[in-house]
């Protein structure tokens, strides 16, 4: 009986992939014309979201132009949050939290750092020298800094 069970699946089983198949006269090819081209125009009046440049300077009233059209900073923080936040929470030296990671890559600025070719490229260093004590970094002009003990910029 087993033998006979087993014989019959294995034919209904290759029946249905032999049925699935495909046809001999079955020819529809598709032509998808390639690389995608993006030939997106612009309309009047809009501006572009490509990165053609970056973005510029916003001025002393909290106002930046783009194209000849002047937008305006938010002035106010709106959040909900579940639980009051402690020191050690948003510590990255001593936090190792994923969600903390994600952020301080964005806020935290380091000495050099890697371009889009890994090279090693000057982030807030302007410049390096190697004598034969010590090493020595320039720091580019007009960077903030912030006092520890006072909170002095």
């Amino acid at each position: 009986m087993k033998k006979i069970f087993s014989f019959l699946l294995i034919f209904t089983l290759v029946f249905a992939l032999v049925a699935c198949g495909p046809k001999e006269d079955d020819n529809d090819d598709v032509d998808l014309g390639g690389a995608y081209v993006d030939e997106t125009v612009l309309m009047d009046g809009y501006t572009s979201l490509y990165n053609e440049s970056p973005n510029p300077a916003i001025d002393a009233n909290g106002n930046y132009t783009v194209g000849g059209v002047s937008f305006s900073t938010v002035d106010h923080y709106d959040t909900t949050y579940a639980t009051e936040p402690t020191d050690s929470l948003f510590n990255y030296l001593i936090n190792t939290w994923t969600y903390n990671s994600e952020q301080y890559t964005n806020m935290v600025d380091g000495l050099v750092e890697n371009d889009n070719y890994s090279n090693v490229v000057g982030a807030l260093a302007a410049g390096y020298k190697v004598e034969e004590n010590a090493d020595g970094i320039q720091i580019k002009e007009n960077v903030p800094w912030v006092e520890n003990e006072t909170g002095a910029v």
